[in-house]
């Protein structure tokens, strides 16, 4: 599993996630994290896909979105810097 958007210069981490993680883990899982930007309405899953990375976001906010059966689209949350995209990856 892999995992996007964290720093990996000197600077310290702005997602409150990797800034808690203890140094000894930190160095495992380091070399796997890769900074990316995303672009404004970026699909990073489609419902029932496959989470091929997640996404510790360091600035902004991630939307999640959920489609209706009607055919319509409904907000059901928001990431922030305290936390994670692709949850589910872990389960």
């Amino acid at each position: 599993m892999a995992a996007n958007t964290a720093s990996t210069s000197s600077e310290p981490f702005r997602n409150h996630i990797l800034r808690a993680v203890g140094s000894e883990d930190l160095q495992f899982i380091t070399p796997h994290l890769e900074r990316v930007t995303l672009t404004f309405r970026e699909t990073l899953y489609e419902q029932r896909g496959p989470i091929d990375f997640v996404y510790f976001v360091e600035s902004g906010v991630v939307s999640l979105v959920t489609e209706l059966d009607e055919g319509g689209t409904i907000e059901t949350g928001t990431i922030g810097n305290e936390g994670m995209v692709g949850v589910p990856a872990f389960l």
